[in-house]
């Protein structure tokens, strides 16, 4: 009788995951892209000093053109007393707001000659507004978490791609204030954003934007002059009053005029370019016609 074989032990390798621990480890996964997102959306915290905080209070909102881009999380005093100084949150979004360049100011109602702004804060609650960079310049701009916002809103509260800033040099101030217009056949082109002595006190300047649709017009020979209050003359006939606008008379304001194309003097220029500021024109600048393609 034959002796029957006897079993053989089948070693198998011990398995090193167990289902059971899918669902811990699908919860910690969870858990870590949740705590992720929260931190990518908790947004940049900001810190902006001003001379005065108008009403401004925890909670209020951030805005740029019109659209809530972060929070007032906190106002204090300086320590010097001097300033107030906001603790902002903006958005992820809004990060590109968190460079050096962007102004801040509180946004309140303020009644001007030509304008009325900060009407919608009669009823509503004050807001703080940002006006980055222009957009070529945001590139090279450097991060930063500290600002000192402005005691009165910007001149121009919004600059676009293209836009062009300019200085023009005069003698004397004139009737040039912020604000006033710049006029192209009487047609705005753009605005005049401050007037002071130049670094020398020789002379004064005035910077001037100018919209980027009429970029155009702005070439070496480009000549600027001074339109604002009236203009009168008297003769025989009686007395003559010329008057560029309306605006141009509470404010002040600059005319512009542009030779035609093989006068013109070459491309249009960089910001920074300095033209001189005429008291009044020549008759010849009033009769050129630059055909310049308005918007391009």
């Amino acid at each position: 009788m034959s002796e029957r074989p006897l079993p053989t032990a089948i070693v198998r390798p011990r398995r090193s995951f167990s289902p059971v621990w899918i669902v811990p480890l699908l919860a910690v996964a969870l858990a870590g892209w949740l705590g992720w997102r929260a931190w990518m959306l908790r947004g940049l915290f900001i810190s902006i000093q001003l001379p005065d905080g108008h009403g401004l209070k925890a909670g209020d909102e951030v805005r740029y053109r019109g659209i809530t881009v972060g929070k007032v999380d906190a106002i204090t005093i300086a320590p010097d007393l001097g300033n107030v100084v906001v603790e902002a949150r903006l958005t992820s979004q809004a990060d590109q707001l968190a460079r050096a360049g962007t102004r801040f100011w509180v946004v309140r109602p303020q009644l001007q000659l030509t304008q009325i702004k900060g009407l919608e804060t009669l009823i509503g609650p004050r807001y703080l507004a940002a006006l980055p960079t222009l957009a070529d310049a945001a590139d090279s701009a450097h991060r930063q978490r500290e600002f000192v916002g402005l005691a009165e809103p910007p001149v121009v509260e919004s600059m676009n791609p293209g836009d062009l800033e300019i200085v023009l040099q005069a003698p004397q101030r004139g009737s040039l204030e912020p604000g006033a217009p710049v006029t192209y056949r009487q047609t705005r082109v753009g605005t005049v954003l401050s007037v002071g002595l130049a670094g020398d006190a020789a002379s004064v300047e005035a910077r001037v934007h100018i919209q980027q649709p009429y970029v155009q017009l702005i070439r070496p020979n480009t000549r600027f002059w001074d339109v604002g209050g009236l203009d009168a003359h008297f003769g025989l006939t009686g007395v003559t009053i010329t008057v560029e606008s309306g605006e141009a008379l509470l404010t002040g304001g600059v005319a512009l005029a542009t030779p035609p194309p093989d006068e013109a003097g070459g491309d249009v220029v960089r910001t920074g370019h300095r033209f001189v500021l005429s008291p009044e024109p020549e008759s010849e600048w009033l009769d050129w016609e630059p055909m310049a393609v308005i918007g391009s």
